[in-house]
């Protein structure tokens, strides 16, 4: 079964916003064509309507949803992906998962993680970070990204410290 599929910890498959997103929206759907899906998940990401997403909105999530969410949820036995068709499909251990007690779950194994709610502006600011910052791809996880970009705040925080 891959990932410790059922902890609410670091290594808990559910511990990344896009994948609690997939399994949301198949508990919603039972299944879906990727490109759907991809859709669904890049309104919520960009907070933004279908409408005014960009093809190249909904490509980066399509591309990181085939490469890297759909292959972990389907290790955990949450999802079927059929990648010849592109639909992804809920299993009977996916309906019965609850994503808030996966997100929710805070213990000892997952005190090195936080989840926080972070308001458009940031998203927007740390959208135009990423875009602008050659270390970053698509294929990143968001919570490499975060990572990095938390690592360098501190290192500058500390420099600016160390100045005064």
């Amino acid at each position: 079964m891959g990932e410790n599929a059922d902890s609410g910890g670091p290594t808990g498959v559910l511990t990344n916003r896009r994948r609690q997103l997939v399994l949301s929206q198949l508990q919603e759907h039972e299944s879906m064509a990727l490109r759907d899906l991809a859709e669904q998940i890049a309104v919520s990401d960009l907070q933004t309507d279908i409408e005014s997403l960009s093809e190249e909105a909904i490509d980066e999530v399509e591309i990181a949803l085939h490469h890297v969410h759909t292959p972990k949820l389907a290790d955990a036995g949450y999802v079927e992906y059929d990648s010849h068709n592109q639909v992804i499909s809920l299993t009977d251990a996916g309906r019965r998962k609850s994503i808030e007690n996966e997100c929710d779950h805070v213990g000892p194994q997952s005190s090195s993680r936080i989840s926080v709610n972070l308001r458009p502006e940031t998203v927007d600011l740390l959208h135009g970070i990423i875009r602008r910052d050659d270390r970053f791809d698509a294929r990143m996880d968001y919570d490499d990204v975060i990572s990095v970009v938390l690592s360098d705040a501190r290192i500058e925080r500390e420099s600016e410290e160390e100045a005064q």
